[in-house]
């Protein structure tokens, strides 16, 4: 079978296996999202700061890796890289791809050094049949490679989170996808309301925030995905999480606090006391010392107005470069309130005030 020139000879359709470590350039910067089956999903930031994509990567059993991309833009683009292929520089070539049989675009595609790309633009429509298909062919006139979309869809679902959840602009762009909508709260910290929402200058900003809790969700037992910030039901943490079981988990990083763990721990749960309406209760477990630093744990029940039962694990911890990090994970809801309400706010949407000692 002939192949198109930015594939290596003898690829045929497989399954993607786990993509190899890459080399990052180093101005930018890295945050893992999530892993979806052999996709590994992640943002990545300019040297700047800025956000500039989110991709999920895989490699086939070829040696090719694919990488799904949808840039701050809003655009998506098919990336192709093997470490085989030579250095072509920048130049085109024409290409169609091809889901299940049927062309879905048909256009230019991109040489640059030893990877190809194909822009999908913000057609929704390309995105789609990628998720929804069983295989995809890239067709040149030097020939056709076929690679498997097995996990695709899911892959792509994760792509657009990540992309909703650091996307920071507030003017709407369009695009696959729309703009995230900016979080109005409101007395964050318990004290005067205010229009907006007022982070405090010692808590790190979501983006800061998202970097360390991929890392203490990296050691999950199961999968999870980060939720975008407009559908976060932990109103005052910064980043929140769901849990293939449904729980809900969000986290909170401050520096600079002379706090210690013990005290922040109890304040965080009588702030949450606050907003039980019925059964209330929690346990503390000794305070301990992981590789010199403190750490503090305590779980409790909280009955809420609709009637549910929420059993919440809360930890305070020091992580080092005079960091605290506050995580609460609600880790099951039951009791009174319909099911449908349940599966629809994972529970019950907790609006917590957060320790005004920090």
């Amino acid at each position: 079978m002939k192949t198109v020139p930015f594939i290596v000879a003898g690829v045929v359709l497989g399954s993607a296996t786990a993509l190899t470590a890459t080399t990052v350039n180093a101005k930018v910067r890295v945050v893992p999202y999530s892993k979806v089956g052999n996709w590994n999903v992640r943002a990545v930031y300019s040297s700047k700061g800025l956000f500039d994509h989110c991709s999920a990567n895989a490699r086939y059993k070829s040696g090719t890796r694919i990488s799904i991309i949808v840039y701050r833009s809003g655009n998506w683009r098919l990336w192709f890289a093997h470490k085989n292929w030579p250095d072509r520089g920048r130049t085109t070539f024409p290409a169609k791809v091809q889901v299940d049989d049927r062309i879905v675009l048909s256009q230019k595609g991109n040489y640059k050094g030893r990877n190809a790309y194909v822009d999908l633009g913000r057609n929704i429509a390309r995105v789609k049949a990628l998720m929804r298909g069983r295989s995809m062919a890239i067709v040149t006139p030097a020939g056709t490679s076929r690679f498997s979309l097995l996990g695709t869809n899911r892959a792509t679902r994760q792509i657009a989170g990540c992309w909703k959840a650091n996307y920071q602009r507030r003017t709407p762009i369009g695009g696959a996808f729309g703009s995230a909508q900016s979080n109005s709260g409101g007395g964050a910290f318990g004290g005067r309301k205010t229009t907006t929402r007022r982070r405090l200058s010692n808590e790190l900003s979501r983006a800061n925030t998202l970097e360390i809790a991929t890392r203490y969700l990296s050691k999950a037992s199961q999968a999870y995905s980060i939720l975008p910030k407009e559908k976060a039901l932990l109103k005052y943490f910064p980043v929140n999480w769901r849990y293939q079981n449904g729980a809900i988990g969000g986290m909170r990083v401050f520096k600079n606090t002379k706090v210690g763990v013990s005290k922040l721990l109890g304040t965080l749960l009588s702030d949450q006391a606050k907003h039980c309406k019925g059964r209330n209760a929690s346990e503390r477990k000794p305070q301990k010392q992981l590789r010199g630093r403190n750490i503090a744990r305590a779980t409790g029940i909280c009955q809420a107005s609709s009637g549910s039962v929420l059993k919440t694990g809360y930890t305070v911890a020091e992580i080092g470069r005079g960091m605290v990090m506050m995580v609460m994970e609600v880790r099951s809801a039951s009791g009174g309130g319909s099911n449908k309400a349940k599966r629809r706010n994972g529970g019950d949407n907790i609006v917590l005030p957060g320790p005004n000692e920090l």
